[in-house]
């Protein structure tokens, strides 16, 4: 989704829920654009039933 203003934002998300377990992914990450410049964030959430994961990325 353009914001505008050289803001960009995405968010995705995958479920299942499978008889063996529940399984999760969501993401979403941010964009800003000035010039020839692009800064970038990302977070990401997994979950499934034996572990919980949280990553998050900074500028790049």
């Amino acid at each position: 989704m353009d914001l505008g203003n050289g803001f960009t934002v995405f968010a995705g998300g995958a479920f299942e829920n499978a008889d063996s377990g529940d399984n999760q992914l969501l993401n979403a990450y941010v964009t800003y654009e000035t010039g020839a410049w692009l800064f970038a964030a990302e977070l990401k959430l997994e979950e499934d039933e034996s572990t919980t994961t949280l990553q998050r990325s900074g500028s790049h």
